[in-house]
């Protein structure tokens, strides 16, 4: 499959496209839910669904400043409803 037509695929049925990808997701519990509606355009995406590994990759600089990311996904972890077993973090 092609960008083009699994973006597509995302464009026709965006709630149907992301059932489909949650089917090979690894998880100890299966999501409730793809797409909680209620939350609005923001609504947490595969809901009941626990985080084995967060995966962050950046260079850290932006035009002028240097983004500190680690402070970043600290505090998400610490105001996320789970915890993730691991966080693996490349600085390019």
């Amino acid at each position: 499959m092609n960008y083009e037509v699994t973006y597509a695929a995302l464009q026709a049925d965006p709630v149907g496209f992301w059932e489909g990808a949650a089917r090979d997701i690894d998880r100890f519990e299966p999501a409730r839910s793809v797409f909680n509606r209620a939350l609005g355009v923001y609504g947490r995406w595969f809901d009941g669904a626990v985080p084995k590994v967060i995966v962050l990759a950046f260079s850290g600089i932006a035009p002028g400043w240097i983004v500190a990311y680690k402070p970043l996904l600290d505090e998400a972890i610490s105001v996320a409803n789970a915890t993730p077993e691991a966080c693996l973090i490349l600085q390019r």
